[in-house]
C-alpha cells in the first residue's frame, strides 16, 4: 500500500511539473551573438527608422520570436494573448512587420526591459532587442541604438497578437 501511495505522489509531482513548464517554459539560448548592421552615428534624434531599412525580408527564411517576462505581463497590451513565448514564420506577417513597424530614434535609453524580440534569418540570430508592449508605450531598447519608440503606439501589438504561442516545456533558441 505504501508503495502505491509513493508512486501516486511521484506521478502527481511529475504531472504538476509538466503543467508548470507548459505555462512557464525553460528558455535556452544557444546563439547570443547577433549580426547587426545598425550604425548608431548614422541617425539623429527624431529620425524615423524601419526594420526593412536594416534587413531585407525577401531574402532567406525568417522567424521572429517574442519572449514576455512573467513580471511584465500585467503591463502588456491586452490584445496580446496570455503566454510567455510567441513566434511566427508567416512570410506575409513578417513582411508587414518589416514594412509597417516605424520607430522614432530618440537618442536615449529606456530603463531595464526584460521582454525580448529575436529575429532569425536562415536560423541565424540577426536582431536581438528588448521590447516594450505596454498599452500607452511601445518600442525597442538595444545597446546598439538605445530606445526607439514605435509610431503609432499599438502597431507592434497589432502584429504580435497574430503570432503563434509556443507550447513546449523547453524552448531552444
Amino acid at each position: 500500500m505504501n508503495n502505491n501511495k509513493f508512486k501516486i505522489i511521484i506521478v502527481l509531482l511529475l504531472l504538476s511539473l509538466a503543467i508548470y513548464l507548459f505555462y512557464n517554459p525553460i528558455i535556452y539560448r544557444t546563439n547570443l551573438d547577433c549580426s547587426y548592421t545598425f550604425i548608431k552615428d548614422s541617425y539623429i534624434k527624431g529620425d524615423t527608422l524601419k526594420l526593412i531599412d536594416m534587413y531585407d525580408s525577401e531574402e532567406g527564411s525568417w522567424k521572429i520570436v517574442i519572449v514576455i517576462n512573467k513580471g511584465d505581463r500585467k503591463n502588456i497590451n491586452k490584445e496580446i494573448p496570455q503566454g510567455k513565448v510567441f513566434e511566427t514564420t508567416d512570410t506575409d506577417l513578417i513582411k508587414g512587420i518589416m514594412k509597417n513597424w516605424k520607430f522614432i530614434y530618440t537618442g536615449g535609453d529606456f530603463a531595464t526591459i526584460e521582454n525580448q524580440l529575436l529575429m532569425y534569418c536562415d536560423n541565424i540570430l540577426v536582431f536581438d532587442s528588448g521590447i516594450v508592449l505596454d498599452n500607452s508605450l511601445e518600442g525597442l531598447q538595444n545597446n546598439n541604438f538605445g530606445w526607439i519608440e514605435a509610431v503609432p503606439c499599438g502597431i507592434m501589438s497589432k502584429y504580435i497578437q497574430k503570432f503563434d504561442r509556443v507550447y513546449k516545456p523547453i524552448i531552444i533558441l
